[in-house]
């Protein structure tokens, strides 16, 4: 049917599907319509959280925007939530990180996952300073997971691993996070964390945007149809609403607006970085 769309949907890094299956994508050349996924320039943008809506929340809920009692709060250092048991290198290496902090002297509580004392259950996050978010995958285009989403709303320091330093800056606002790739060694973002700890007036710096709740435009978007979609619009309002103009042309025009997407094997794969197409059994990386 010429007016039936297909969508490819998509929330996991592009590696954890099977490494010797995604070749069969090329079998779907021109078969798409549209993409729906967490990436900035899928047709219909669809991430784990968006500042547009912490934003909304803040300003419905201006007490979680005072900053002081926030801080009361905070009787914790830091946090680590592991909800997976997998014993892959790219675990390892978290493993690593957080055994060597904890060596240095960083106050860190660990929940669920296979070295978790406490129970993912138990969480209070709003009462930790910083809590460590380390994605699956290193550098896959646009992946923040809820995980990050989560800890900025609760007003919890996210420290984060996984992403592209550029796509965390172009969504995330200016010093509210950490990021792990900044630091030359464990050692000195131990050293960060611990003054940052101790210094509740430097610490504050990261929560100042929650002050001043303003919408944050999403770069680089894509346009869908031949009408604007505005920085509001994404997830399923965006598909709904470019359904609706499709049906306006129809009628003004007599035919729907042409969508297609050429080849999802190269967009969703080959478009990707090395790193982030690694599989898991084969990831490394050194730490000092």
């Amino acid at each position: 049917r010429n007016n039936q769309l297909y969508v490819w949907v998509d929330f996991g890094p592009p590696s954890i599907t099977a490494f010797n299956r995604h070749v069969i994508l090329d079998r779907f050349d021109g078969y798409f319509n549209l993409t729906m996924t967490y990436r900035r320039d899928s047709d219909i943008y669809f991430p784990f959280g968006i500042m547009m809506k912490i934003h909304e929340n803040l300003r419905r809920n201006p007490k979680s925007a005072d900053l002081q009692k926030l801080m009361l709060t905070k009787d914790k250092e830091v946090i680590w939530v592991n909800d997976k048991c997998l014993f892959t290198k790219g675990y390892g290496f978290h493993l690593r990180i957080v055994a060597k902090l904890i060596a240095l002297g960083i106050p860190l509580d660990i929940y669920g996952g296979c070295v978790a004392s406490q129970r993912r259950t138990d969480i209070d996050l709003v009462r930790y300073k910083f809590v460590l978010v380390f994605e699956d995958k290193m550098h896959c285009r646009d992946y923040i997971s809820k995980k990050v989403w989560t800890a900025l709303e609760m007003g919890t320091v996210p420290v984060i691993w996984g992403p592209l330093r550029a796509d965390i800056a172009a969504v995330l606002p200016p010093n509210s996070y950490l990021f792990l790739e900044d630091y030359q060694s464990v050692v000195e973002l131990a050293n960060h964390l611990k003054y940052f700890i101790q210094n509740a007036e430097s610490y504050l710096e990261f929560l100042k945007w929650r002050i001043d709740p303003q919408n944050r435009q999403i770069p680089k978007r894509k346009l869908t149809s031949l009408k604007s979609i505005t920085d509001e619009s994404y997830g399923l309002c965006q598909l709904c609403k470019l359904l609706h103009e499709d049906e306006r042309d129809e009628l003004m025009a007599g035919f729907r607006p042409a969508h297609r997407v050429p080849s999802i094997y190269h967009w969703w794969y080959l478009e990707n970085t090395k790193n982030c197409l690694i599989p898991a059994g084969s990831f490394e990386m050194t730490i000092n």
